[in-house]
């Protein structure tokens, strides 16, 4: 009898086990579905031109005042030593 009752809370446990599995894949697959179908914005590329004041672009930067290759002015530091490219390096 004590056999019988132990089977069957093990049964119990187990189908509350797969319903809780089946509850939790449930609610993964509408959160995935909520997502997928929202509504997305797409904008189609045009050869019209741009409405006025608009154009889409990014403004043009100001030219730089050295070149890329060029070390940082350092004031603070000694003299001998220049900052370049983000280690100090001894100048002769």
């Amino acid at each position: 009898m004590n056999e019988d009752r132990d089977r069957s809370q093990l049964t119990r446990f187990a189908v509350r086990g797969v319903a809780l599995l089946v509850g939790m894949l449930f609610v993964g697959m509408m959160a995935v579905l909520v997502i997928a179908t929202e509504p997305a914005s797409f904008q189609a590329a045009s050869s019209d031109p741009p409405a006025a004041g608009v154009s889409g672009l990014a403004r043009p930067h100001q030219p730089l005042d050295r070149a890329p290759s060029e070390p940082l002015e350092t004031p603070v530091l000694d003299e001998g030593i220049t900052r370049h490219a983000g280690s100090f390096v001894s100048q002769p």
